[in-house]
């Protein structure tokens, strides 16, 4: 856990900062203005930790759902543990998938590394059927639950939201709404809990545990 906030701290900090002096052409070519999380898109992309649609330049696609295996590769990049995922033999994910997963075909070869990575950390679990269902829309308190499960909190799987909303001083009500909410979120409410989630407090502390070293 002591990694993980040395990373949020720098990440978030990065994020921050960084957005500020990004050049505007950057990110001219987006009309991102009917979305509620455009800055912080900006900002997370600009700290590599939100790609959207290129690797090379600016496209948010915020309006657009996200499946399991994308967020689960999202939640690596925000804890700053992708990199370690990627170092995987690919031949050795695929079977440890398969030997755990009925649906193990289903994760996409570019996803295969890092879902077989969170589900040995014990960040992601798989459902009582024996599926991954790796290319199913990602709800809000699905995605929550994946970081409350890095952040070591206890939680009910109905209550993420609000259990995720409390940690990451979320106060706006209908937020935590959305946050939580059972239906497939978009990218927008995507980017909206990945960057409250940088601002979130691990199990046991009392303060912002991005702050700490």
């Amino acid at each position: 856990m002591r990694n993980l906030k040395k990373y949020l701290a720098v990440a978030i900090a990065f994020a921050m900062s960084v957005s500020a002096f990004v050049p505007t052409a950057i990110f001219a070519a987006s009309d991102d203005s009917d979305f509620n999380y455009a800055d912080e898109a900006k900002a997370l992309y600009a700290a590599s930790l939100y790609k959207g649609l290129s690797e090379t330049e600016y496209k948010p696609d915020l309006g657009s759902t996200l499946n399991r295996q994308t967020g689960v590769t999202m939640l690596l990049r925000l804890v700053g543990e992708e990199n370690e995922a990627l170092k995987l033999d690919a031949t050795k994910a695929k079977d440890a998938l398969k030997a755990r997963f009925k649906d193990a075909s289903d994760v996409d070869e570019w996803a295969v590394k890092q879902v077989a990575y969170a589900v040995e950390k014990g960040y992601v679990k798989g459902y009582p059927d024996g599926t991954f269902k790796a290319k199913s829309t990602l709800v809000g308190k699905a995605y929550c639950s994946l970081l409350l499960q890095v952040l070591g909190k206890d939680f009910k799987y109905d209550e993420a939201g609000q259990v995720f909303g409390e940690a990451a001083d979320v106060t706006d009500e209908d937020e935590v709404d959305a946050f939580g909410s059972g239906d497939a979120i978009d990218k927008d409410t995507f980017v909206g809990i990945s960057y409250k989630a940088l601002g979130a407090k691990a199990k046991g502390e009392e303060k912002n545990s991005i702050r700490k070293t």
